[in-house]
């Protein structure tokens, strides 16, 4: 099956592998799942990232320093447009002891690229307890 009839197993299946690695401490994974053009809204930044670097320089720091026990991509959905898909998803990240420690909503639009898939703009924002 080639990656143009089974979108949704090469975007959700990076995402996960990508995140299994961002939550023992490694944002390379991550990073490498974005085009070099780019563009990135999270609470940590005052306002939109724009490019590759601008995005190294903020998660490359972090690598060692998360630690995550436990997480849950919650409610995918990808919508595809031609080339373009839009994915949609939350995360429940949990505690050593088995509770929630933070919950994120997602929403990344992907750009084909050849037979791969890149995010060309991520939004996170933090789901209130």
């Amino acid at each position: 099956m080639t990656d143009k009839q089974n979108p949704h197993e090469n975007v959700l299946g990076r995402l996960q592998a990508a995140l299994q690695r961002w939550y023992k401490g490694d944002p390379s994974a991550y990073i490498s799942l974005f085009a070099e053009d780019l563009t990135y809204f999270a609470p940590v930044t005052n306002g939109r990232l724009e490019g590759g670097k601008a995005l190294k320089g903020l998660l490359a720091p972090l690598a060692g320093k998360i630690n995550v026990a436990r997480f849950e991509v919650l409610n995918p959905k990808l919508q595809l447009h031609g080339d373009i898909g839009v994915l949609t998803y939350n995360i429940s990240e949990y505690a050593g002891d088995g509770s929630v420690a933070v919950r994120w909503n997602s929403t990344e639009v992907h750009r084909r690229s050849g037979a791969e898939w890149q995010i060309i703009h991520a939004h996170w924002s933090l789901i209130p307890n």
